[in-house]
């Protein structure tokens, strides 16, 4: 719903005249050079909706790293980035640099420390980091941060953008390009899914940290706005359609007496979850601190329930929402994308410029279908695959059982890598 996920091969039109691969490549390159030797234009998105194979990636490295542009290029992990930075390299950019990568240090927790950041507590200030032999003052991976001020170029992972602050760290707020390579769509109105029961848990794990009356009234709004959770959710999973079948989605905005503009001293309170993030339920509550914010100071947010049921358990509700990461207005961005959907950008980014680059049609040798997705990884697939039947759960794996089954076997392409034989693992 969010982009074209899937690009199903279309027939060829013998009355529209194609072009080589060289030429399409030749004036993509022309086009990025020109665009980025200019001064930046504010709140100006350019999507380039070129097919895969085109160039837009190298395209974009050389023309920023001629140009000496300063930018943050995100993609969709880690691996990419480093493919960025190679690419950089490779063109005598010297001023471009990667994030850090924790698994890439000596550092002896690397699992725990991804454990406790993804459950939204910060491992700096809690497990695994404080109880590190390390030490946080002496670990290596912090100071790693220092020098990517002095970079004119930043290469991470799109999740960054997310992350509260991102723009203004690290150096980022004197690099006004922005550039997206693949799929911006997802990690700009960045999904979030939480299961009812985790709102109550947390909640009863703020009782320990609300003993006076004062932090009591800090809380009370996140109470106000779990107990309308709550009371909204028990009654859609009584609830049935026209057809006696309980429902499976009821969305609704929350209302404006629930929300409120501002929530003062949260600040105390972040810090005690962080440093009790590891004791908190023997460690497996989430922090929901930043949504329960995001939720109360956004009226008429849109959220959704869902009923989600499993053999032998009572039902539960899940919520849904969208939770909004806006593009800072004093930048430009560009979308190295061929999945985009312009009128989608225009709907999350209202007030900006969208100008899309035209591809000229290419003449393509054989079928080729293009599936992209954020959500699901490749080790999701992978398991999906190694237990493979025909009725199997992976949508992506039935798209592919499809097309197989239509088409017979082909190569796959995936981040740059061609893959002929049938390993399990692709």
């Amino acid at each position: 719903p969010h982009s074209k996920r899937i690009s199903p091969p279309s027939e060829p039109d013998e009355f529209v005249e194609k072009f080589d691969l060289e030429t399409a490549r030749t004036e993509l390159g022309e086009f990025l050079h020109t665009e980025l030797a200019r001064p930046h234009h504010a709140k100006r998105i350019t999507i380039f909706d070129d097919p895969c194979g085109v160039g837009k990636t190298y395209g974009c490295c050389s023309a920023m790293a001629a140009n000496r542009t300063r930018g943050i290029v995100l993609t969709q992990e880690n691996k990419m980035a480093q493919r960025h930075l190679e690419l950089f390299n490779q063109h005598q950019c010297q001023t471009a640099v990667r994030m850090p990568v924790l698994i890439e240090t000596n550092c002896p927790h690397p699992v725990e420390y991804r454990r406790t950041a993804a459950r939204g507590f910060s491992p700096r200030l809690s497990h695994p980091c404080r109880t590190c032999a390390v030490g946080v003052n002496h670990c290596p991976y912090f100071p790693m941060f220092r020098p990517l001020a002095n970079a004119d170029i930043l290469c991470c992972a799109a999740i960054y953008h997310t992350h509260d602050g991102f723009y203004e760290s690290y150096g980022n707020e004197n690099r006004p390009v922005i550039v997206f390579d693949e799929n911006a769509v997802d990690v700009i109105l960045q999904a979030r899914e939480i299961p009812l029961a985790e709102w109550k848990t947390w909640l009863d794990a703020l009782a320990d940290w609300a003993e006076t009356e004062q932090k009591k009234k800090i809380i009370a709004p996140i109470a106000s706005l779990a107990t309308w959770l709550q009371e909204k959710a028990d009654r859609f999973l009584k609830s049935k359609d026209d057809e006696d079948r309980f429902l499976k989605f009821q969305p609704l905005p929350i209302p404006a007496e629930v929300t409120t503009e501002e929530l003062p001293g949260l600040g105390d309170l972040d810090t005690w979850l962080n440093q009790n993030a590891n004791r908190l339920a023997g460690g497996e509550i989430k922090n929901l601190l930043p949504d329960a914010h995001y939720l109360l100071t956004t009226p008429e947010q849109p959220v959704i329930l869902e009923r989600v049921e499993y053999e032998g358990q009572e039902p539960t509700a899940t919520l849904r929402f969208r939770k909004r990461n806006p593009l800072p207005e004093d930048r430009e961005a560009f979308f190295l994308d061929a999945t985009a959907n312009r009128q989608l950008i225009e709907a999350i980014c209202p007030g900006w410029d969208i100008k899309v680059r035209g591809c000229p049609p290419v003449e393509q040798k054989g079928r080729i279908i293009q599936i992209m997705d954020y959500d699901i990884s490749r080790n999701y697939i992978k398991r999906q695959i190694l237990k493979h039947c025909p009725e199997n759960p992976s949508w992506l794996v039935q798209i592919v059982d499809n097309i197989l089954e239509k088409y017979g076997p082909m190569p796959v392409i995936s981040f740059k890598e061609v893959v002929t034989d049938r390993k399990p693992a692709m």
